[in-house]
Order: structure tokens, then C-alpha cells, then sequence
């Protein structure tokens, strides 16, 4: 039993699947082997009924269902537009100064704006031509003008879940972002001194360049990532990416947890990457004083295709 339950828990590991979820997947499995060990079950019966663990393990992880984040509450907003989506497809350009915006699913087939905050929403280019939902700051303010602290602006942008967002792009200064359950073909972010909070997203294509803030993604699927980082920290955490990794960071550090991916190419000048439960294919680094670490549980080689450094170092232990 002890045997079988360390080989389901290393195999659900490899799939990603968070503490909880496995500590929980091992605790009802072990009070089903001690039932039928009560019932006088032998050892080869025991393998027969419960399985081979990669196979349960495959059969655990892949139920097809996610997890959905919990969205943000709209009680105490107020309710500005709403955009009927007629198309399947959707396209999504954000520009913000000072501003702090959530992106998360509605209910129905609309595009809600929401808004609390002392600045004058009517002073926005808010819109919805064609495909293309648009918003962008006031035009006098610009990317060239800071507003008064005390002008803040909080919004929330409700998307049909059942529209395909083809093209989203985030841009901001001084501006908080989270997208919340959306599935995009392709996002680009574009961030200074702001952070980004990416949860439950399934994604295409993937760019993103920071300078001087956090980007944290959780429990999501990503096709292809490049990364770009200055000054800034990336968090990743039960991240699937089904291709290639790319990370370029200066003075900023990189932490992954239960994440796989093909291959992972790190390019660091002071920057770190630390991984646990990280099982790239193939890894890269150059790095003029960044270090990589990775602890891993599981029996998986990871590739070792190019190793380049001044002063860090690469170690992977399991």
C-alpha cells in the first residue's frame, strides 16, 4: 500500500496538480485501501482493483474540468456600459494610466464596464466596433501625464465566456491588472510600474514586457511564453505551457512551482530562477550572475542543453 500511494502521489506531481488536491486524491485512496484490506483482500486483488498509479494518475489529471478563480465582487461598483457581443470572435485593446482593471467572465452573451473611483468615467475611450472592445485613459492624460492620486479608477470588464478572444493587449503605467478565467489566442502585456495577477487563463501565444513589476500567473495553460523582465519578479504556479519558455531578466527573479514545459531558455543578468516540482524538457541558461535551482520530488531528467554563466550556477536536485 505504502508503495503504491508514493508512486500515485509522484505521478500526480508530474501532472501538476497542487498540494491540496493531492494530499486530498492520496487520503481517499488510502482509506479505500484500508477498507478493502478489512474486507480480506489480498495483494494481487488490491493491484487489480485500484490500478497501475500512472494510469489513475492520467485518469485523475485529466478530467477536462478547471478550476474557475473567484471573481471579484461588483457590489459596490457601478454599472457604466453594456456591449450585446453579436461575433464569436473578440478582440481586446487596454491602455491605462494609474488605473487598476479586472478582466473576468459574465453570465451572459454581453460586455460589462464597471467602475468606482473619484475621476470622470465618461472621460474614457471606452467602445465596441465590430470585433474590437476598446479602453484606453483620458486623451489629456495620456502616458506623458501623471493624474492626482486622488483621481483613482478602479474598473471591471465582464467577458462572454463563449467569445473566443483572438488578440488581447494589455498595456499600462502605474496600473494594476487581473484577467480572471478568460481563454486567449494570443495576449501581449505591456507594463511599467504595475502588476499583472493572470489565473485560471488558457492562452495562445504569450509576450510580455515589465519594468518594475510583478507578473503572477496561477493554475493555467499556456501554448508559447516570452518573458521579458526589468526590475520585476515572475511567479508561476501550476502553469502547463505545452511549448517553449523564453525568460530575459535584469534584477529580477523567477519563481515556478508544479509547472512544466518543452524547453525553458533563461537569460538572467542578476536574476534568479527557483523552481520546485519544475519539469522542463530541456533548459538553457545564460546568465552573467543569476543562479538556477530546482528541487524536484519525481524521478524526471531534466536536459541540460547549454549552460553559460559568470558567476551562477545550475542545480537540480530530486
Amino acid at each position: 500500500m505504502k508503495k503504491f500511494l508514493e508512486d500515485l502521489k509522484k505521478e500526480l506531481q508530474k501532472r501538476n496538480l497542487n498540494s491540496k488536491d493531492i494530499d486530498e486524491i492520496l487520503a481517499d485512496h488510502e482509506e479505500m485501501i484500508q477498507s478493502a484490506l478489512a474486507q480480506g483482500l489480498s495483494e494481487e486483488e488490491l493491484n487489480s482493483r485500484f490500478g497501475d498509479p500512472k494510469a489513475l494518475a492520467d485518469e485523475l489529471s485529466d478530467s477536462g474540468e478547471r478550476t474557475e478563480a473567484e471573481q471579484t465582487k461588483f457590489d459596490d461598483y457601478k454599472l457604466y456600459k453594456t456591449y450585446l457581443v453579436e461575433t464569436e470572435e473578440l478582440n481586446i485593446e487596454s491602455s491605462l494610466v494609474s488605473e487598476n482593471i479586472i478582466y473576468q467572465v459574465s453570465d451572459d452573451d454581453s460586455i460589462k464596464v464597471y467602475y468606482k473611483g473619484k475621476s470622470k468615467i465618461e472621460d474614457y475611450d471606452i467602445s465596441y466596433h465590430g470585433n474590437v472592445f476598446r479602453i484606453a485613459a483620458p486623451k489629456k492624460i495620456g502616458f506623458l501625464f501623471m493624474r492626482n492620486v486622488s483621481d483613482d479608477m478602479n474598473l471591471i470588464i465582464e467577458v462572454p465566456k463563449n467569445v473566443e478572444i483572438n488578440e488581447f493587449s494589455l498595456k499600462g503605467v502605474s496600473s494594476d491588472a487581473k484577467v480572471l478565467n478568460l481563454d486567449a489566442k494570443k495576449l501581449t502585456v505591456s507594463t511599467t510600474s504595475g502588476d499583472v495577477i493572470l489565473e485560471n487563463v488558457k492562452l495562445g501565444t504569450t509576450k510580455w514586457n515589465t519594468v518594475s513589476g510583478d507578473i503572477h500567473v496561477n493554475s493555467s495553460q499556456i501554448e508559447s511564453l516570452t518573458s521579458s523582465q526589468v526590475s520585476g519578479d515572475l511567479f508561476m504556479k501550476q502553469v502547463e505551457i505545452s511549448g517553449n519558455i523564453k525568460l530575459s531578466t535584469v534584477s529580477g527573479d523567477v519563481k515556478v512551482e508544479n509547472s512544466s514545459c518543452e524547453v525553458c531558455e533563461v537569460s538572467s543578468v542578476s536574476g534568479d530562477l527557483k523552481g520546485t516540482e519544475f519539469y522542463p524538457e530541456k533548459l538553457s541558461m545564460k546568465s552573467v550572475s543569476g543562479d538556477i535551482v530546482i528541487h524536484n520530488q519525481a524521478d524526471k531528467k531534466v536536459d541540460i542543453i547549454k549552460s553559460s554563466s559568470i558567476s551562477g550556477k545550475v542545480v537540480i536536485k530530486n
